[in-house]
């Protein structure tokens, strides 16, 4: 497995997120202003399901954002890409074509959603519901989401 994420809370309303692709590592932080953790963990469930549609979670920083996107080559291939904007694209305050290449990688649905279940474990045996929504502070664990990437099929 060549892509990694870690996604870690840090004081209020802030993650880090650790990107990784085996030669590299990039860190970066997501704010509260946009739900992360569901849209990586909204990501995971729809590749690891078997859609062949590419995947696009967004990491807002203040200002700038990372855009991850999750290209499904086939059903067991992924190809992963993390862009960088100065600003915020996804509220079309920067052009999308205007981006940097932070790193790319390649992955399957499979390792994919496990990366991903794996920081969602470690963020319920740290902080529970209730923690997390208070170090969050805008939006709740993605527990229902949780149990359908964890839950066998």
């Amino acid at each position: 497995m060549s892509f990694t994420i870690t996604y870690t809370l840090m004081k209020a309303g802030w993650a880090e997120v650790e990107f990784g692709d085996g030669n590299h590592r990039v860190s970066g932080t997501a704010s509260y202003l946009h739900d992360s953790l569901l849209s990586l963990v909204d990501a995971a469930v729809l590749l690891l399901a078997g859609s062949l549609e590419e995947q696009s979670v967004i990491f807002m920083d203040e200002p700038g954002e990372y855009q991850l996107l999750l290209n499904p080559i086939s059903a067991t291939l992924l190809s992963v890409n993390l862009r960088w904007y100065d600003d915020w694209a996804s509220w079309d305050m920067c052009p999308k074509d205007r981006y940097q290449t932070s790193l790319s990688a390649d992955s399957t649905p499979l390792e994919f959603a496990t990366i991903v279940a794996h920081n969602l474990t470690q963020l319920w045996l740290t902080y529970g519901s209730e923690g997390y929504l208070e170090s969050w502070i805008e939006h709740e664990f993605p527990y229902n989401q949780y149990r359908k990437l964890t839950l066998p099929y």
